[in-house]
């Protein structure tokens, strides 16, 4: 065996103390609390469609940790949160929502989505995530002027937006969260924002 041969090899089982200690299993908070706002606006020819929304005391529960290729992800559910949202239509027709409704018992039964999730990689590196779409839907009245000056309505069905897309946030575990999330959809000249304040608690 070459000298160079042996220095490899010493310097692979130097580099793997620090790949196990990276990888370590992190501790996780059982609660995550704060508050998200986000907003909605689109605009298709003469009409307009903006949506905002505020959660207070929003509240995700610890309630799985996997293992899986060297990386640590704890899962979060809803447990918590009063949700303000309002909707609006201005244009040829318009129409006005506001609503209050709770977020725990408004979140789907089989959640196709993770509401919240935080990692720890292979490389040590953590971070966050997550999506809260409450299957939650209001019948509300469209209001419409025609060319001779006359109205007429129509009868729609509205689904709550996603209320919280933080992207995917990097940031060490047992930090603040804290951060701002922008998404353009060209396609229906639409632009999300979400904010939000989190914290972990043990």
């Amino acid at each position: 065996m070459t000298l160079r041969t042996v220095a490899v090899g010493l310097g692979c089982l130097a580099l793997l103390p620090a790949a196990a200690q990276a990888s370590s299993k992190p501790n996780f908070p059982r609660t995550v609390t704060g508050t998200i706002s986000g907003s909605y606006s689109a605009k298709q020819g003469e009409t307009t469609n903006k949506a905002s929304w505020t959660v207070k005391s929003v509240r995700f529960k610890l309630v799985h940790v996997r293992f899986l290729e060297n990386t640590w992800t704890g899962y979060y559910d809803v447990t918590g949160g009063t949700v303000s949202y309002s909707e609006t239509e201005t244009g040829p027709c318009s129409y006005s929502l506001q609503q209050t409704f709770a977020l725990k018992t408004a979140m789907p039964k089989r959640n196709p989505s993770t509401p919240f999730y935080m990692t720890r990689n292979m490389l040590g590196r953590d971070y966050y995530g997550g999506i809260v779409q409450p299957a939650k839907r209001w019948n509300v009245t469209e209001t419409c002027s025609d060319s001779g000056g006359g109205q007429y309505t129509n009868a729609l069905k509205l689904e709550a937006r996603n209320l919280f897309d933080s992207g995917e946030k990097h940031f060490r575990i047992g930090q603040q969260m804290k951060g701002r999330y922008s998404y353009k959809d060209d396609y229906l000249h639409a632009t999300k924002t979400w904010t939000w304040s989190l914290k972990g608690r043990r």
